[in-house]
């Protein structure tokens, strides 16, 4: 199977383009699925096993997925960030230490 890649990315708005259309979701959704059922039975399943949830639960559930989701995205976009002079995120003092390629 072959594995999707992340466009590369230099400014917050070039992230948040990725994220909304979907490129962080191969990452992000599977991710989610797993930890927020976690998280869910772990802290509201008896409260769902009883019957006594509420739009308070509901949030705490959705909390339970969403919060995972942009972990994942997150760490899928720092993995293919692309530092350079553009990027406003790097200080000008430690431009010059990201410009220059690694010596091996």
């Amino acid at each position: 199977m072959a594995r999707s890649i992340v466009p590369t990315w230099s400014s917050p708005r070039q992230a948040c383009a990725l994220v909304l259309t979907g490129a962080t979701a191969r990452t992000c959704l599977p991710v989610a699925a797993v930890v927020g059922t976690v998280l869910t039975v772990v802290n509201q399943g008896t409260v769902l096993l009883a019957g006594h949830h509420g739009p308070a639960t509901v949030a705490r559930v959705a909390a339970n997925y969403a919060i995972p989701c942009c972990v994942s995205s997150y760490g899928a976009l720092s993995a293919v960030r692309r530092v350079g002079p553009a990027c406003p995120l790097v200080p000008a003092d430690q431009q010059a230490q990201h410009d220059t390629p690694p010596t091996v």
